[in-house]
């Protein structure tokens, strides 16, 4: 699966004439895993398991949201760093969006985050996922523990 049909599902959600708010808390979501996951399938490809383990980035299948988050936004690559504070500010617009129902979401703060996702998307697609991956790696060598001498 393409991770950009999460993109399109949101934007489908939102065009919905009769839009319920469970709609536009769906299209938040699926924006946001529409970036999660085209960056999450270059970190498990890209980068070695035992370096993704040894440094708090996931297992084999799946790579940890806050831990990518926060590493994404201090790997040291200044175009990489600028995704990673767009993904976290997509990610708190998920979590409100799934977890936080005593806050409302109305259709045009949700179609302003989609709308943020698609240009996070394409910056992502840019860049180029292969290129993301390889600035956590640098990264994530960099907190590697020292092996011994």
């Amino acid at each position: 699966m393409d991770p950009s049909d999460f993109l399109a599902t949101a934007e489908d959600l939102l065009a919905l004439p009769t839009a319920r708010e469970a709609d536009l808390r769906s299209a938040v979501s699926r924006a946001y895993y529409a970036v999660y996951h085209r960056i999450s399938k270059a970190v498990i490809a890209d980068i070695d398991l035992q370096l993704r383990q040894e440094t708090g980035l996931g297992n084999r299948h799946r790579v940890p949201h806050d831990p990518l988050v926060s590493k994404l936004k201090n790997c040291g690559d200044s175009t990489v760093e600028e995704i990673g504070i767009g993904m976290a500010a997509l990610l708190g617009e998920r979590l409100t969006s799934d977890y936080r129902l005593d806050q409302t979401v109305r259709a045009p703060h949700a179609k302003g985050v989609v709308s943020d996702a698609k240009v996070l998307l394409k910056k992502v697609d840019d860049l180029g996922p292969p290129r993301i991956a390889a600035a956590l790696e640098a990264y994530l060598r960099g907190l590697r523990p020292a092996q011994g001498v």
